[in-house]
């Protein structure tokens, strides 16, 4: 439920359903909200964050009307057992898309993140018509996630520095710093 500048031309919801019924896909779309929005909740909450201007009364009563069925949080929406073969979820760029396919499972995207062309995922602009939907096979394939494996490899592999300072995920490490620090000097950080 991000709404970023990876998000393209799908960083609104409503766009997102707008788009799926534009090709006829007319049955109910469950939405979860994204669990990092408990950070942003106002308590006693109805169901409303501050993550976007977008997440307001209209908002939501506007997905009602597209056939809408709101899911709790809690709700895990897990990448292991047969409960997730059920279904097909859609995120923009979220890392449910790289969880599911790193198992064998597909994912829609929206987005154009950093790992389009995943296996495993479908950009919402593939999908021509809904019987393109009814024909993706849910079931675990073991050639998708063996393929994510090497799609990462080859995105990552030389391409990354260690992350000892903890910048971004507060985890902090005990790597060596020698080469961060060099990295902020050859692009003039200081």
């Amino acid at each position: 439920a991000t709404s970023f500048p990876e998000g393209g031309l799908y960083m609104n919801h409503i766009d997102i359903v707008n788009r799926l019924r534009q090709i006829g896909y007319n049955d109910t779309i469950f939405y979860k909200e994204h669990q990092g929005s408990n950070l942003y909740m106002d308590l006693p909450s109805i169901f409303i964050t501050k993550v976007s201007i977008y997440k307001n009364l209209s908002f939501l009563e506007y997905l009602k009307k597209l056939n809408i069925t709101f899911i709790k949080q809690s709700f895990p929406l897990k990448s292991k057992g047969k409960l997730s073969e059920m279904y097909l979820p859609i995120t923009i760029t979220g890392t449910l898309a790289i969880e599911r396919s790193l198992v064998g499972l597909k994912t829609i995207i929206c987005g154009d993140p950093i790992y389009i062309g995943l296996p495993g995922t479908i950009h919402i602009d593939e999908i021509k018509n809904k019987n393109f939907l009814n024909r993706i096979n849910l079931k675990k394939d073991f050639r998708i996630a063996s393929d994510a494996k090497v799609f990462f490899k080859n995105l990552l592999d030389n391409n990354t520095l260690s992350n000892p300072f903890g910048i971004g995920n507060g985890i902090k490490t005990n790597k060596d710093k020698n080469e961060l620090v060099d990295f902020l000097k050859y692009i003039n950080i200081k």
